[in-house]
């Protein structure tokens, strides 16, 4: 398991990093490829360490 992340709100452009969150090493994987890892909500987007 991999931690940390920076989340966006892609409305209003505020980022806030999330020290807490956990990925996988497949969620890494796909986010290197181009895949954007979204959040509970559509209004929400990860950017993962």
């Amino acid at each position: 398991m991999y931690k940390g992340a920076w989340a966006e709100n892609i409305k209003s452009g505020a980022r806030a990093r999330v020290a807490g969150h956990y990925y996988t090493a497949e969620a890494r994987r796909l986010g290197e490829a181009g895949v954007v890892p979204m959040g509970p909500t559509d209004w929400v987007k990860y950017q993962l360490e």
